[in-house]
This record gives structure tokens, sequence and C-alpha cells, in this order.
């Protein structure tokens, strides 16, 4: 433990002989790295008890997705080591970066989040995002303050929550800084939620970013300017699909398509007719199978919810309950009775929607392979 400590000691000596790097990071970077050497006393010492009130996705579900989930993460490595003149950055080149994720923001009072509701939260999420001729660097401070402030009450995952569209690729500087805080933001929520492993790129300086018991600020403002792919993150990530349905930046090309199909369905490539049925269509048919029954629309909305939460991560009672409450952002799950009962009934009004050509198998089956 003795090198160890003199050799973090030479690496803080050399920081603060850089003149280029803030005196605020050098002081950032100290805690982070005295964090890193805890870790690794309770390491050493075998404490490696789980932390109360939080959760453990050390096992990810079983199921026909992710029983090949091992052999799908080595297979991702391989792929990144044949592109890795590609998309390998430069370190030295990452530190000339200047982004910052407000720092007020991570506040554990923030005194204009922290008292506030979180429909009064959300609202004035979506009230600041919703003028585009503002531009996000006018707005960014609250809604970072907002961002976290959710994720620190657990509350309506970061995919769920009101947010400005922005391109595939960034083309101006205000696409680049929102794409940036959405990735940080999703890693808090990663580490807020209980995910501390370690990322599996042996190569990344933020591969501990998760594991203390705070998220490590430094090494997850690099991940975010990290140069690379969207998929190659989340492949670094290696998170259950229940994990991964929740974030709003960070996700695989498959998580992505999957997520985009549960909404708007999917055409077949040879007909162009409507082959998967989505969010939008599953309303459509809700309501038209309901419209003769008024007592019973008002419950549409809800069934909605579940089945698009179903269709993400399966119909088992527990993980369904609490990826709906993620989703739409009840402070307490559904009964377990409660949400098993409503599924089997929306499920039957779809059955019995007489106009439907397309078998029932189809709307709530499994057409875009296993779940977790």
């Amino acid at each position: 433990m003795t090198e160890i400590l003199l050799s973090v000691a030479e690496v803080e000596d050399q920081v603060r002989r850089n003149t280029l790097i803030k005196p605020e990071v050098v002081a950032q970077l100290s805690k982070e790295l005295q964090e890193e050497l805890d870790e690794l006393e309770r390491e050493l010492s075998g404490d490696s008890s789980p932390k109360e009130n939080v959760q453990n996705y050390s096992e990810p579900s079983q199921t026909p997705e992710t029983k090949g989930a091992d052999e799908s993460v080595k297979t991702a490595t391989i792929q990144q080591e044949e592109s890795k003149d590609e998309e390998e950055w430069d370190a030295e080149e990452l530190k000339t970066e200047t982004y910052d994720f407000p720092a007020k923001s991570l506040a554990s009072v923030h005194p204009l989040t922290s008292h506030l509701s979180q429909e009064d939260l959300v609202e004035w999420l979506e009230e600041i995002i919703s003028d585009d001729d503002q531009p996000y660097s006018s707005i960014r401070d609250e809604a970072c303050a907002i961002h976290i402030e959710l994720n620190r009450r657990l509350r309506l995952a970061p995919r769920f929550r009101p947010a400005r569209k922005i391109p595939r690729e960034a083309k101006n500087p205000d696409h680049v800084l929102l794409s940036r805080d959405r990735q940080f933001i999703d890693l808090h929520w990663l580490h807020a939620s209980g995910y501390k492993k370690t990322i599996i790129d042996d190569r990344a300086s933020f591969r501990r970013m998760l594991t203390g018991r705070e998220l490590k600020k430094l090494a997850a403002e690099q991940f975010a300017v990290a140069p690379l792919k969207a998929d190659t993150k989340a492949t670094w990530l290696a998170l259950p699909d229940q994990l991964a349905f929740q974030l709003a930046a960070i996700q695989t090309d498959t998580v992505r398509e999957r997520f985009r199909v549960s909404l708007k369905g999917k055409k077949d490539a040879k007909t162009g007719k409507l082959a998967v049925y989505g969010r939008h269509q599953i309303e459509v048919i809700l309501r038209n199978s309901v419209s003769h029954l008024p007592q019973l629309q008002r419950h549409v909305p809800t069934w909605v919810d579940i089945w698009h939460a179903a269709r993400l991560v399966g119909d088992k009672a527990e993980p369904l309950r609490k990826f709906h409450a993620l989703m739409t952002g009840l402070e307490t799950p559904m009964d377990r009775r409660d949400i098993v009962r409503r599924l089997g009934n929306l499920e039957r009004h779809i059955r019995s929607y007489k106009k439907l050509k397309t078998p029932p198998e189809s709307i709530s089956g499994d057409e875009l392979g296993g779940t977790s």
C-alpha cells in the first residue's frame, strides 16, 4: 500500500505542476484518487458487502437474450480490438477538452430543486426545453440540476423524461454540449441505481468511474468526451436490458433499434405492411376495443404503459413492476398481482378486437428476441 500511496503522490504532484489544469480540477482529481485508494483498501481487506438500499446488478436475469451475454461481450471485445486503429482515442489529446459538467448541479442539497416535487421538476424541465429558439447553453444549469435531482430520487429514468431532439451526429457546439451532458446524466443514474461495475475495457482511464461511493466526476467527463460511438461505450458498460432501456444517450445499436420498434412498430421488408406492432398501434387498438365502454376508457393510458414496459423487459411481475415505475415516475411500484392482472386484461382486449388482422401472438409476443 505504501507503493500505491507514493505513486498517487507523484501523479498528484505532476498534475499540480501542469499550469493548464485548474486548481479545482486538481482538488477533484485528488479526491477521486483518495476514493480509488479507499476502494483498493476495501478490496484488500475483503470488505465487499453490498451497501444498504443499493440494487444488485451483478447477475443479469437469465433469458433467451441474456443467456449468451458473456459470449456477446467477448465478441464485442474482439470487434473492438479489430477496429482499434479506427476508434482508439488519444488520452493526451483528451486532456485538452474543456467539457465540465455543472458542479453546482451535483450539490447534495440544491437550492433550486431539492424542495420541489417530482411533478414540479418534470413540468419545469418540459417548460425550459420547449423553446427551441433558446440555446441549450442558456438553460443548461437548470436542466442539469433537475436531472440530477430526479436521479438522486431514482424517479423517472432519463429515457422517459422530456428532452430536446438532437441529430444523431451532433452538428454544432450546443448539440455537442447537450450530448455530453446526457451521457454524464446517464452515468450518474447508473451509479445512483447501484450499478457500480468496472468498465470492461482495460485501456480506458475511466474504467473505475462507477465503483466508488460517488461517481468519479472527472472520469465521467472523460467518458462523455471520448470520440467513440455510443454503441462502443454502451458495450463497455455491459448493461442488462432492464437498465439499458433506462438510459437516454448511452445505448447499443441493438437497444436503440429495439426501443424504436417498441414505439413505432416494424414493417415487413418484402410487403411493406406492418408486421410488428408498437406502442402507437397498441394505443389505437386498445382505445377502439373499449370505445363502447366509457368506464374502461380511462384505463387505456395505464394499459399502454404496462404493455410497453412488458415489451421491453418481459412479463415477469417483479422486473415489470419496477421498470414500469421508473418509466412512469410512480413513487411506489404497482402491486405484483395488480400489474399481472392488468397485463392480462389488456391482452384480452387486444385479442378481442375483431378488426385486428394479425394474430394476437404477433402483438404481445417476442418478435425482437429475449428480454431481461
